[in-house]
């Protein structure tokens, strides 16, 4: 028992190192970066008292109360924004394996290279955007620190387990009042979660944490229909359009997501060769025939969804002509209908945990996508949820690779080459932000000289990065203040504004 208890003091104080180092290094990459959109209209946003700023909160007009209040918040401690962005993406990067249960020693370090390598879009609405960050991000740390409660009841005391209970009652209220995407999906897992832990120990825990969720998503339609004014935001939905209008709405929304989420090539790469060598291990599960078009199934997409990335990280996705969105359409139900048919029979013939653990996770990563089909405009930050689910089912079957698979005594050199992509990712990143930063500091620095030439407009461009999530509204004026003085801002593309206002004096 000392030995034991003495084991796992040393792996929880390593956790903790490695948190700080993932802190540390998301920093880095993450650290004052330019407000764009919503950004500007919070920061904008100045109140007398506590009361009316919890009045603007839930007056809002979207019951996203904790997404909303903490981005108004935020947005007057910028440093503080920082470092809560960093705490929360590293706490991710953490409990994910932890949840999980996986105790490999990569597993850490596969977790955080996955969502630094999430495709660019998700990335620049997700992570660099504060709004997004605020509204879509935080619910997922608290739904992991959930399950992770929920796990811990089969352990722990009677008081242990009241406490336990408590907080995941009081998460599950709480994840609910940031972004009506992930409310909905939470309220899916805790259902799922309640028919898995049926006959266990925290069962208890699992229906609170329904309760929890079906009483927060609630009080938010409450708030969106009742409280506010009027719902806030253009979000728009093709049922009240009629038949037709309903199946063209579904088709296009199918097609811009499912290629967004192709950009996620470094991910569904890694998903397809684990599937690829799992099936080699279970050979004697199917006939030669059938591993080979399963295989073809999933790597020749894979190699599609690199190639576009690598080529300009900007896949066809329905704005081009008919046959490459048809293509490319294709090639992501393939790799779908494959891996979901592999991971499926695996688990039902094997009856691994890890793979049917992947398995559920793949197809509710699946499963996430649907309720963004019926929704106009739709972005890449509401594929944030159903990535998280893909990266999960990507580092159980890591885990089963391990276990099944690689020698014991090649397990280090796993370890260090994921170290080695970790190490290159964060180069790459930091690199990919401090030219971002370095374009921010020399655009400010134009239009300071403007204001004290006492300009009334100046020539303005956007960041020219997939990580850097910002729209330029043609039918509106757009205006900034510097020092005082309001200046109206006329849009310039990139190279034009370097080559007139930069370049010609450098």
């Amino acid at each position: 028992m000392t030995a034991r208890r003495e084991s796992n003091s040393k792996f929880y104080s390593q956790t903790i190192l490695i948190f700080i180092i993932f802190f540390l290094l998301i920093l880095l990459i993450l650290h004052d970066l330019p407000l764009t959109l919503d950004d500007h209209g919070f920061r904008a946003q100045h109140f007398q008292s506590a009361v009316q700023a919890m009045r603007y909160v839930l007056e809002f007009g979207n019951g996203r109360f904790f997404g909303n209040g903490g981005i108004v918040f935020l947005m007057h401690h910028l440093v503080l924004g920082d470092l809560v962005r960093a705490a929360v993406l590293a706490g991710i990067a953490v409990l994910l394996p932890f949840t999980l249960s996986l105790r490999s020693r990569y597993s850490f370090l596969f977790s955080l290279f996955l969502l630094l390598t999430i495709t660019p879009g998700v990335f620049g609405e997700v992570y660099s955007w504060m709004s997004g960050f605020q509204n879509y991000v935080p619910p997922l740390l608290l739904l992991l620190l959930t399950l992770l409660l929920i796990r811990e009841v089969e352990h722990a005391s009677m008081l242990g387990e009241t406490c336990c209970c408590f907080l995941v009652f009081f998460l599950g209220l709480c994840m609910q009042f940031y972004i009506e995407h992930s409310s909905c999906l939470n309220v899916l897992t805790a259902f799922l979660l309640v028919l898995w832990t049926r006959k266990k120990k925290c069962f208890k825990a699992s229906l609170l944490f329904l309760v929890g969720t079906l009483i927060g998503l609630a009080c938010m339609f409450y708030a969106m229909l009742y409280v506010a004014p009027e719902i806030h935001g253009e979000v728009q939905s093709y049922f009240s359009g009629g038949f037709y209008s309903i199946i063209r709405g579904l088709l296009r929304n199918a097609v811009l997501l499912l290629g967004m989420y192709s950009e996620n090539a470094i991910a569904l790469c890694i998903l397809a060769a684990l599937c690829s060598l799992l099936l080699a291990r279970y050979r004697e599960l199917f006939p030669e025939k059938t591993r080979l078009i399963l295989n073809i199934g999933m790597l020749a997409p894979s190699a599609v969804f690199l190639f576009s990335l690598i080529g300009s990280m900007k896949p066809f996705y329905g704005k081009l002509a008919v046959t490459e969105s048809s293509l490319l359409l294709a090639a992501m139900l393939l790799y779908m209908v494959s891996v979901s048919f592999v991971l499926i029979c695996l688990a039902r013939h094997t009856r691994r945990q890890n793979i049917i653990r992947a398995a559920v996770l793949f197809v509710m990563a699946l499963v996430a996508i649907i309720p963004i089909l019926a929704v106009w405009p739709t972005g890449y930050r509401c594929l944030f949820h159903s990535c998280l689910m893909l990266f999960g089912a990507i580092l159980l079957l890591a885990e089963e690779v391990q276990d099944t698979i690689i020698q014991a005594d090649r397990v280090h050199i796993v370890s260090l080459s994921v170290a080695v992509a970790l190490i290159t990712a964060v180069l790459c990143l930091t690199a990919v932000f401090s030219d971002v930063r370095r374009m921010v500091s020399i655009r400010y620095a134009y239009l300071e000289e403007q204001a004290r030439m006492g300009a009334d407009s100046a020539a303005y461009f956007l960041i020219p990065s997939p990580y850097i999530h910002d729209v330029w509204k043609e039918q509106t004026a757009h205006y900034t203040t510097i020092h005082g003085q309001q200046i109206r801002l006329k849009i310039l593309p990139p190279d034009v504004w370097f080559r007139i206002y930069y370049y010609h004096d450098t």
